[in-house]
């Protein structure tokens, strides 16, 4: 256990720096550290077979001195209803990125198990918004003004229909539980992209272009090394 808890330490650290697409399989693996079996020695392998068959792969920056007056804090949300097979909690994976009309500067990513079991897809929605926006979204945004002396925009893309409309109304008799069950405010998340004054913006995104969906699940092969791409990652040289 000791051995394959230090194995997947590194494998965190390396997916915190420059491999989002590990994050999701070591969040997994991290929680099953006190009841480490064989099957995840088989999993912890395989992971280590995907990761020298893309050995070379690594996070990209693209970047134009023009975009600096019009940078935008972007961020993209997305969960998994339910998705762990022994106690049935979601995963939320976030990316965010500073983004401009020739820039692309993914800074910040991650993927974690929500601390309570959710009783919907909106609920697990809406708790991944919630992460993405207040725990890295406006923090980012917030260094990025200090850097470019302005206000900087957040942008939140999320591709669940009924979680956004919750958000844009501001409360949701159904989804009033929240507050206790997932300790989050969906009025907090309505003031920061709702709310007269506020330079956010909240934006529904189809499900085929959300670029967080391989931090929260494993997915096909091919779209996830499309969503990957779109994150930013690239074979380096």
């Amino acid at each position: 256990k000791t051995y394959a808890a230090e194995l997947v330490g590194r494998l965190l650290w390396l997916a915190r720096g420059t491999r989002p697409d590990l994050s999701q399989p070591c969040n997994s693996m991290a929680r099953r550290y006190r009841q480490w079996e064989r099957v995840d020695d088989r999993a912890l392998h395989r992971l280590f077979r995907y990761l020298r068959a893309y050995e070379a792969v690594g996070i990209g920056f693209w970047g134009a001195a023009e975009d600096l007056h019009k940078i935008i804090v972007e961020v993209w949300a997305d969960s998994s209803h339910a998705g762990e097979v022994c106690d049935a909690r979601s995963t939320s994976g976030v990316v965010a990125a500073l983004r401009g009309p020739k820039s692309w500067l993914p800074v910040g990513w991650g993927s974690r198990t929500q601390s309570a079991t959710a009783l919907s897809t909106p609920d697990a929605e809406l708790c991944g918004e919630f992460e993405g926006t207040f725990r890295i979204g406006l923090p980012l945004a917030g260094v990025a003004e200090e850097v470019l002396s302005r206000i900087v925009r957040l942008v939140l893309r999320t591709d669940n229909t009924t979680a956004v409309e919750v958000v844009r109304k501001g409360y949701s008799r159904k989804l009033s539980y929240l507050k206790k069950h997932q300790r989050i405010a969906i009025s907090a998340l309505w003031e920061t992209y709702v709310a007269e004054g506020s330079p956010n913006v909240l934006v529904e995104q189809p499900g085929v272009g959300m670029i967080a969906d391989p931090l929260t699940k494993p997915l096909d092969v091919t779209v996830h090394w499309r969503h990957c791409r779109g994150i930013g990652l690239v074979v380096v040289p």
